[in-house]
């Protein structure tokens, strides 16, 4: 979390199981104050954020994370 943006990552080991794990970013979240809400983005392939369409906006952190749980299309963790 950092500021007004909470970002969620994901680890993977490597394909031979040793270590380092590899760390990749799967939500991003930023509260807007002026608008006093969340907006939900997910990580595309190419690497660029995009708005999380089923549910795009959230009015409290823990909302984020109920939509991020439900997933509803498989954007954030395949």
């Amino acid at each position: 979390f950092d500021k007004n943006t909470l970002i969620i990552n994901e680890l993977h080991r490597t394909m031979d199981g040793g270590e380092p794990m590899i760390e990749h970013p799967v939500v991003k979240a930023r509260y807007y104050k002026s608008q006093d809400i969340w907006k939900i983005y997910w990580m595309r392939a190419s690497g660029t954020w995009e708005k999380y369409e089923p549910h795009p906006e959230a009015e409290t952190i823990f909302e984020v994370l109920a939509v991020v749980d439900e997933d509803a299309y498989c954007c954030f963790f395949g």
